[in-house]
């Protein structure tokens, strides 16, 4: 009779830790979604502010590609009308100007030497 308590208290445990064990799965299968979803929607938000980012950047190398382009043409103008102006003062019979990029380097050396 002994052997026969023994025997049925041994399924009856076995019984309790077969329970266990499957709720124990069944949590770490819970845990294990839980932890995939977690980290989907981390990954979610962070390419979310990765683009964002990316955006702000684009747009801000706009801005600056337009405003270089503007400070150029500005350039350009001023560079146009101290060539003219140039032009006449030297009146008709003053030496003829050179190529535009040559009376510029001269004109910048000039603006140089008078700011030592």
């Amino acid at each position: 009779m002994d052997m026969q308590r023994a025997k049925s208290r041994l399924e009856a445990e076995h019984k309790l830790l077969k329970i266990e064990t499957e709720a124990l799965a069944a949590l770490q299968n819970s845990q294990e979604e839980t932890h995939h979803e977690v980290v989907s929607t981390s990954e979610s938000c962070l390419i979310a502010k990765i683009r964002q980012m990316e955006d702000t950047i684009a747009k801000g190398d706009q801005i600056l590609i337009t405003r270089i382009q503007d400070l150029e043409d500005d350039k350009t103008l001023l560079e146009n009308i101290c060539l003219d102006l140039k032009k006449k003062k030297r009146g008709i019979f003053g030496r003829r100007m050179q190529d535009r990029q040559t009376e510029m380097d001269k004109m910048r050396r000039k603006m140089q030497e008078s700011k030592k």
